[in-house]
């Protein structure tokens, strides 16, 4: 609920930079309340009936349970995926400059 948007936080991590994931969450949060105006009230309303716990920072606990694991997968055919943090930073969107 706190990051809807938690997929492109990985993708424009710079790496797995939490510097770089906060920077690209503040481009996503407009984003998202320009697309969908009514998240900011639906997610106020939901977070209030729903027993989900407030997390002070949930970027950085996606952050940091992505760093926490080891364990890699391999598909059936020996290939080895990588790592969910991606290269791009968010000074990469021209849209976000």
């Amino acid at each position: 609920m706190a990051v809807p948007y938690w997929c492109d936080l990985l993708k424009f991590s710079g790496n797995g930079s939490l510097a770089e994931m906060h920077k690209t969450a503040v481009f996503m949060e407009r984003k998202y309340t320009d697309d969908y105006p009514d998240l900011p009230d639906a997610r106020n309303r939901i977070m209030s009936v729903l027993p989900i716990p407030d997390i002070d920072d949930p970027i950085k606990t996606l952050h940091d349970s992505i760093h926490a694991t080891d364990c890699t997968l391999i598909a059936d055919d020996g290939w080895r995926y990588e790592s969910l943090f991606n290269s791009f930073v968010s000074s990469d969107n021209p849209n976000w400059r």
